[in-house]
């Protein structure tokens, strides 16, 4: 997913259910909801893909606690219309649960459309996938983000030379996949690596930490067919 401000692409999203997404709260923190729309579908930056849509905004929602740093770094956005259609090339993401909070050393995959280099000029022409491994939170709050890192993020580093989370990755998830179930693990926040260089540290927002606040909002601001959740095949 692709989240534009005035036509102009800022950040990464996922899918929750048909009528919202989650987001990083820096990524939509700037402007009114009619400044932004989200591109579902999409794996081309230059070109239209089958099953590709654009949603307006309808509500975005911030974490309450949210106060411009990593920690808290969530929103939830209602789309306008009838919602996501999905399809072959369109799918919610799976929320994770209990005791499936990756342990440092295990890999995930990171997606977004963050730029490829530290001039800002240049999107990738597909999707990014990028392989990441789960470092020690007490390392990556001692070595790479001192005195910001909290018990709700999750650490992650850059693992096959493939280069690092840029600006256009922030909001974007982080995944793992068990049987044919891609499960949400975290949401980028923040990198202290260039865009081309392997990154050292990304910090994420552990999904589990904030499961409830998410299933929370749903169900407060959406009517009965808007809440529904897809249930997962464990």
């Amino acid at each position: 997913m692709n989240i534009l401000f005035d036509g102009i692409p800022r950040c990464a999203g996922v899918i929750i259910n048909k009528f919202w997404i989650l987001t990083s709260a820096f990524c939509v923190f700037t402007g009114l909801d009619a400044n932004y729309t989200a591109v579902v579908g999409v794996n081309s930056f230059n070109s239209e893909d089958t099953g590709q849509h654009t949603f307006r905004f309808k509500q975005t929602i911030f974490n309450g606690l949210y106060g411009g740093s990593i920690d808290y770094d969530l929103a939830l956005v209602k789309v306008n219309g009838c919602g996501i259609k999905f399809n072959d090339y369109v799918q919610p993401i799976c929320l994770p649960v209990e005791g499936e909070n990756k342990a440092a050393g295990r890999l995930l995959k990171l997606f977004g459309w963050g730029y490829q280099t530290e001039l800002l000029t240049q999107h990738p022409s597909e999707l990014k996938t990028i392989v990441v491994r789960v470092m020690s939170l007490t390392r990556c709050a001692t070595f790479c983000y001192p005195g910001l890192v909290t018990a709700r993020n999750m650490c992650v580093r850059q693992d096959r030379g493939q280069g690092d989370a840029c600006k256009g990755d922030y909001g974007g998830p982080v995944t793992f996949q068990s049987g044919e179930t891609h499960i949400l693990s975290g949401i980028v926040s923040a990198s202290i690596s260039g865009c081309t260089i392997p990154s050292e540290g990304i910090v994420l927002s552990n999904i589990l930490s904030y499961k409830n606040w998410i299933v929370d909002v749903i169900n407060n601001y959406s009517n009965d067919t808007e809440k529904v959740i897809p249930r997962r095949n464990i």
